[in-house]
């Protein structure tokens, strides 16, 4: 989406069902992961981009839940 010009925003959502089968007893888990990001365009083919995500995971085995946020900043260069 453009709302503003030259800001661009996007968002995200995943949803995972699974199984690990590494483990002795198994493990089968759900994962919900959402994301935002936003690009901003300074330069002609550069641009600064800014993303937050959080993933929850949800598993049969209490000791393999987790919840984790990701801050991610960088720069673009398109050709």
């Amino acid at each position: 989406w453009n709302l503003i010009r030259n800001v661009q925003f996007s968002t995200g959502l995943d949803y995972q069902r699974g199984a690990d089968s590494g483990t002795r007893a198994g493990d089968s888990y759900d994962q919900v992961s959402g994301d935002l990001a936003f690009r901003y365009q300074f330069l002609p083919k550069v641009l600064a981009l800014l993303s937050y995500r959080h993933t929850f995971k949800n598993s049969d085995t209490a000791s393999r839940d987790y919840s984790q946020n990701v801050v991610t900043f960088g720069l673009e260069y398109r050709f």
